[in-house]
C-alpha cells in the first residue's frame, strides 16, 4: 500500500515542480510573475475619473480626433472631438475651439460663456450674447450649462491610490533579448517596472486575464509603446480599458506615448500621445495629442447650476430705400398776344 504523502514531502514536490517549470522556460527565468493576493479595483482607484477617456487637472490640446468623454481645466482642440448625442464634456476654464467640431450630450462649461443663436451654440460670447465661436449645432450638442467641478481635488485623490497601488507587485525583468514577454495567468498579475526610460511589454490579455504595471521611470522623460499588447478593442468601454493598467503614480515627468491601448494613470504628469491611437483613458496633469483616441465612457457629469444659456433674438434685416423723387419742370408755354394795327382812317 503506497504511503500518502506528508505536508513535508508535498511541499518539496510542489517546489521541485516549480523549480522545473522555471529552468526549462527561458522567457520565465528573467522575470517572476505574482499574482495580487486580492484584485485592486481600477474603479476604486481612479474615482470620477473612472468614466472619463480623458481627465485631466491642467490643459488638454487636441489636434486628433477623439470620441472620448473628457474632464478637464482647459480646452484647446482643432480636431472633432465628442460622441453626437452621448457622453459630457467638462471644461473648468479655457474653451478654444476651432468651428463646430464638437459632439457631445452635455456639454458643462464653468467660465466660457455661451450663447444659443438660431439652432447654433456659440461659446465665449460677450456680454449681449454676442460673437463668439459657434461650436455646433443643437443637434450636435445636446445642452450647454453653467456648472463647476472640482477637478484639482479628484486629481490628487487619484494621486493618493497611485501612490499606494506603486508599492505593489513583483519586479519585472527583460529577457536576455531585451524584451518584456508575458505570459499571464487568470486573473489580476501586478508588476513593478523600475528605472526605466523605454517600456514595450508583449502581452495577450482577455476579461479573465489583467494586468497592472506599476512603473518608476529612470528620468524625465519615458517613452512607452503599447503596439505588442492585445487584447484591448480599438472602440473599449470602461470595463475593457481596465484590462491593462500603466500606472506611473505621482511621477511628474513627461510620458510620450505611441499606439496604447488600456487605462494611464499618471495624475502627475505631461503625457503626450505622438504616434498611434489611444483605445482606452488617460488620467494626467497634461495631455496633448496628436492622434486620435477613443472611450466612450460613462455619462456621468457634475452638477450644474440652474442659470440658463443666453438667448439672443437678432433683429431682421431690413432696408429703408429712400422714394423715388422726380422733379420735372413746369410745362411753360408764353404765346405772344395778338395785335392788329389798322392804318388810321383820312378823310380829306
Amino acid at each position: 500500500m503506497k504511503k500518502a504523502f506528508s505536508n513535508v514531502n508535498w511541499k518539496r514536490f510542489m517546489v521541485s515542480v516549480l523549480t522545473a517549470v522555471l529552468v526549462a522556460g527561458s522567457t520565465l527565468s528573467y522575470y517572476q510573475v505574482v499574482k495580487a493576493e486580492n484584485n485592486v479595483s481600477v474603479k476604486s482607484v481612479l474615482g470620477d475619473a473612472y468614466g472619463y477617456g480623458i481627465f485631466v487637472g491642467g490643459r488638454t490640446v487636441l489636434s486628433g480626433d477623439s470620441e472620448s468623454n473628457i474632464c478637464t481645466t482647459d480646452l484647446v482642440y482643432s480636431a472633432n472631438i465628442g460622441y453626437s448625442g452621448v457622453g459630457t464634456i467638462y471644461v473648468g476654464g479655457l474653451y478654444q475651439g476651432s468651428g463646430s467640431n464638437i459632439r457631445c450630450a452635455n456639454l458643462i462649461l464653468n467660465q466660457a460663456t455661451f450663447a444659443e443663436r438660431g439652432g447654433r451654440w456659440f461659446v465665449n460670447v460677450n456680454a449681449n450674447g454676442q460673437g463668439g465661436t459657434c461650436v455646433g449645432t443643437t443637434q450636435q450638442v445636446g445642452v450647454i450649462e453653467k456648472g463647476s467641478y472640482d477637478i484639482a481635488t479628484a486629481i490628487s485623490g487619484v494621486s493618493a491610490n497611485a501612490v499606494n497601488l506603486l508599492g505593489r507587485g513583483e519586479e519585472l525583468k527583460p529577457n536576455n533579448e531585451g524584451k518584456y514577454n508575458l505570459s499571464l495567468a487568470d486573473g489580476q498579475t501586478i508588476y513593478k517596472v523600475d528605472n526605466v526610460s523605454y517600456f514595450e511589454p508583449q502581452v495577450s490579455v482577455s476579461n479573465s486575464k489583467t494586468v497592472i504595471f506599476n512603473i518608476t521611470p529612470s528620468g524625465e522623460s519615458i517613452s512607452l509603446v503599447g503596439q505588442s499588447v492585445n487584447g484591448v478593442a480599438n472602440y473599449p468601454n470602461q470595463d475593457e480599458a481596465s484590462i491593462v493598467v500603466w500606472n506611473f503614480g505621482d511621477y511628474n515627468g513627461t510620458i510620450n506615448m505611441s499606439t496604447m491601448r488600456g487605462t494611464i494613470i499618471a495624475p502627475n504628469a505631461n503625457v503626450v500621445l505622438s504616434g498611434g491611437n489611444l483605445s482606452g483613458r488617460v488620467v494626467a496633469a497634461s495631455f496633448t495629442a496628436s492622434s486620435e483616441s477613443h472611450f466612450k465612457g460613462s455619462e456621468w457629469h457634475p452638477e450644474t447650476t440652474t442659470e440658463p444659456p443666453v438667448m439672443t433674438t437678432e433683429p431682421p434685416v431690413t432696408t429703408t430705400e429712400p422714394p423715388v423723387m422726380t422733379t420735372e419742370p413746369p410745362v411753360m408755354t408764353t404765346e405772344p398776344p395778338v395785335t392788329t394795327t389798322q392804318p388810321p382812317v383820312t378823310t380829306t
